[in-house]
């Protein structure tokens, strides 16, 4: 199969069914956003896209990083408030 066949067919899938065009390559993209914000350690998104080391996916997911530890420590933030409001 040629690259351009399965490119071809997603930017007519994407057409048909009224969705924003974005490359192939977007999907990956968006897999990876979703496992970080979801919290799935980075040694395993790392792995699943395929790359050397886990440094390549620091450093090309850095703002999706950095937006799910913000997540995380909101989070932490929101127990910790409730445990100490408990308590009092």
């Amino acid at each position: 199969m040629f690259p351009d066949t399965l490119s071809s067919w997603f930017k007519d899938f994407l057409k048909r069914k009224n969705l924003p065009q974005i490359p192939l390559k977007g999907l990956r993209h968006s897999n990876a956003s979703i496992m970080i914000a979801g919290g799935i350690n980075i040694k395993i998104v790392s792995s699943r896209l395929g790359h050397s080391n886990v440094s390549v996916t620091g450093n090309i997911y850095t703002h999706q990083i950095k937006s799910a530890d913000e997540a995380a420590a909101d989070i932490l933030e929101n127990v910790l408030t409730l445990s100490t409001n408990i308590k009092s």
